[in-house]
């Protein structure tokens, strides 16, 4: 995997939006047929933030440039575009709009748990 296929997007980003596509198409719940969709990429990405750095997950998003659920779409549509994922249902380029964005309270999200 080469860092120029999303250039403004770190070698670490791009394998943490990886990991969170695989495990949201591993997940019944959030998959259909082995594919992830927008919604169960975004829940697995804020729930990985929490998991691998507790209280500090927020800090690692905005670092990360993944504050927004559109920042997170940017990132998965270029994997998909280069051919480095495969594993994401074909949807809009809107499917990741206003699903959360960190600087909003989690209660105005349009993504529930």
């Amino acid at each position: 995997m080469s860092v120029n296929v999303a250039h403004d997007y770190d070698f670490e980003t791009i394998q943490f939006v990886q990991h969170a596509i695989r495990l949201a198409s591993r997940d019944a719940d959030l998959a259909i047929g082995g594919h992830a969709n927008a919604i169960g990429i975004c829940r697995v990405a804020l729930e990985l933030a929490a998991d691998l750095y507790g209280m500090e997950g927020k800090a690692y998003l905005e670092h990360s440039h993944l504050a927004r659920s559109e920042d997170l779409g940017i990132v998965v549509r270029r994997m998909v575009t280069t051919g480095i994922e495969s594993k994401v249902i074909e949807e809009s380029n809107s499917a990741f709009d206003n699903l959360y964005d960190l600087a909003s309270p989690p209660e105005t999200w349009a993504i529930k748990w």
